[in-house]
């Protein structure tokens, strides 16, 4: 009886710490940084392996407290030494990029072998976005797509949405903007609210030879607008232009800028520089 009771308290731990990290991630992704690092130190604190790792990068990045290398490696070195298959994503993908460090590809490939073998789908991602994307002599096609279909089956949302691109641009498959747009809903639906702006974009501007679609577009750029996304926030104000409906279009135009969307101050500036609408300074 003892040990069924210590079962079902780990258990109740680890749906608890499930749920503190779920919580925190929506934060983040509304881009309510402060109270996003308040939740992942909460999750941290209960022994969460992936809040921690993700408390050390946004320490790093200076998202939600003041930017803090020092502090932030030494988060993401305590998770690093109990094994986090987050953590060693995490620093692989600062060895890709010049954003942390020099870029050092070496010491890129030796953090994301170690998550890929922990289970990573973020690891997994970042290898086949770096086959699809990095420099000209690294890509492979083929391995890009091998990678990123292991991270979509790992459950990565972000791999969802990058097999949409692949199949949009025929990226060693054949071009098929209908698989596109069933990966991008798919990616939609997992969570990953950059992919509903794509899927906005490819309505808005009859890419990939898709008939224009408004409604479709406005539906889909509101999605990611509900996530302060500055460029989606900045195109619904292009489509009530195209109305003819300035003081609204304004409004959005506002909201982006709030986000620090350039377009978004450059959009008004246009709307005042034209005379669409003289009186802007109480929309703005």
């Amino acid at each position: 009886m003892k040990k069924i009771l210590t079962i079902f308290t780990l258990l109740f731990s680890f749906s608890l710490q499930a749920q503190d990290l779920r919580y925190a991630d929506s934060l983040y992704d509304y881009k309510l940084y402060k109270r996003a690092l308040e939740q992942y130190q909460i999750a941290a604190d209960s022994g969460n392996l992936t809040a921690l790792a993700r408390l050390g990068h946004m320490y790093c990045d200076g998202l939600g407290t003041v930017k803090s290398m020092n502090k932030g490696m030494s988060i993401l070195r305590q998770a690093l030494n109990k094994n986090s298959a987050e953590a060693n994503a995490i620093m692989g993908e600062m060895f890709l990029t010049c954003t942390y460090f020099n870029i050092n590809e070496d010491s890129a490939r030796h953090y994301l072998q170690l998550a890929t073998k922990m289970g990573s789908g973020r690891a997994y991602r970042t290898i086949g976005d770096f086959y699809l994307r990095g420099p000209e002599k690294t890509r492979d096609y083929i391995k890009a797509k091998n990678y990123i279909d292991s991270a979509m089956f790992l459950g990565d949302a972000k791999a969802t949405a990058l097999l949409a691109y692949i199949h949009s641009m025929g990226y060693g498959v054949p071009e098929n903007i209908d698989k596109a747009i069933t990966f991008y809903n798919l990616a939609i639906q997992e969570g990953y609210i950059e992919a509903s702006y794509h899927l906005a974009k490819i309505y808005h501007y009859r890419l990939f030879g898709v008939k224009k679609d408004l409604h479709k577009a406005m539906t889909y750029y509101l999605l990611a607008a509900d996530r302060r996304h500055g460029a989606a926030l900045n195109n619904i104000g292009l489509i009530y232009e195209e109305y003819h409906e300035y003081i609204t279009a304004i409004k959005w135009y506002a909201a982006a800028a709030e986000e620090d969307y350039y377009w978004g101050y450059y959009n008004i500036g246009s709307v005042y520089q034209y005379g669409y609408y003289s009186n802007i300074d109480k929309y703005v």
